[in-house]
């Protein structure tokens, strides 16, 4: 069985009315859920409040750059895999930890 990263609590695959209090299917949660407030974004990569707030902010900065016009999506997506030293796999916002988030945001940033 998975584990929290942030409490070492058991990971549950559970309906999300616990989080949002109406259903809109199912996503991973920390047992422990809301004391630790971990529970899954894409593909099941859990992360706290925290973690959800900084992809969250640069998907914001991300997305505001190739829907402007200025830059092709997938030129962005193969930049980002470039700049973060990634594969294409690991290239995804939604699967970021903080610190891979905060070495995004200092990119995309910049001025």
């Amino acid at each position: 069985m998975k584990k929290c990263r942030y409490c070492g609590a058991e990971i549950e695959y559970k309906d999300t009315a616990v989080i949002y209090g109406k259903s809109y299917g199912k996503t991973y949660i920390c047992s422990n859920f809301p004391i630790c407030d971990t529970y899954g974004g894409y593909k099941g990569y859990i992360s706290n409040k925290e973690t959800r707030d900084l992809r969250k902010k640069c998907h914001f900065y991300f997305d505001k750059l190739w829907r402007s016009g200025e830059f092709k999506r997938g030129y962005m997506y193969r930049h980002l895999q470039k700049k973060m030293g990634m594969t294409s796999k690991q290239a995804h916002i939604g699967k970021f930890n903080r610190g891979q988030c905060l070495k995004l945001l200092s990119f995309l940033t910049k001025n």
